[in-house]
């Protein structure tokens, strides 16, 4: 089996909401090439209610059999890992 693996930093946000139970929720918003050379938990933007971090380094791992649902995943409009 084919393997291929890259080094991608990862850009999460953390969202104020207004919860009884929770008082923010984390989501992954955008992948980079490689490694950048912040170190991970790095601010990168902060307004009111949202702050956008670099959270780290992830190692991504690409299947040459799973080529066909790469293809499909990008061409869909709404591209996601």
């Amino acid at each position: 089996m084919v393997r291929e693996t890259w080094e991608v930093g990862v850009i999460v946000e953390r969202r104020a909401l207004d919860n009884p139970w929770v008082d923010h929720v984390w989501m992954p918003v955008s992948v980079l090439p490689g490694a950048p050379s912040a170190a991970p938990w790095t601010v990168l933007h902060e307004t009111d209610g949202l702050t956008r971090f670099y959270a780290g380094t992830f190692e991504l791992e690409l299947f040459g059999c799973d080529t066909g649902m790469y293809r499909d995943n990008l061409h869909s409009g709404r591209p996601s890992l």
